[in-house]
């Protein structure tokens, strides 16, 4: 093989290389998820009334918006919140708890603090 024929191939070989680099990194963008609110507050009721509280979280993949039911939700406490498959939260006890929302491979979490609903019967004089 020739100089100027190893030269040719030397070039065409850094070529796709670069060529490989650029596609692949076009392939993968960065993800970048946001959950709105980040973390809050709820009440829940002990005392066997039927308030039920609802907290809706918001999603945003790279400044969109994502429906919640492209997402996968998971609560690591259910004895104190669930969360269901469109990203609405409700309380179930008192205590402290992480939601994760995953999308496209990245993870993004919330936390949960739920007190206890104060009301004229749980009050004593």
């Amino acid at each position: 093989m020739m100089k100027k024929d190893r030269y040719l191939l030397f070039l065409i070989c850094l070529l796709l290389i670069i060529t490989g680099a650029v596609v692949g990194k076009a392939i993968r963008p960065a993800v970048e998820l946001i959950l709105e609110p980040d973390h809050f507050d709820m009440l829940v009721s002990l005392d066997g009334e039927e308030d039920d509280y609802y907290q809706e979280l918001t999603l945003r993949c790279n400044g969109k918006t994502v429906a919640g039911q492209k997402a996968r939700w998971h609560s690591d406490d259910p004895a104190v919140a669930v969360v269901d498959r469109y990203g609405w939260v409700t309380s179930k006890g008192v205590g402290r708890t992480v939601i994760t929302a995953v999308y496209k491979g990245a993870a993004v979490q919330c936390t949960v603090e739920v007190r206890r609903k104060i009301t004229s019967d749980t009050v004593k004089d």
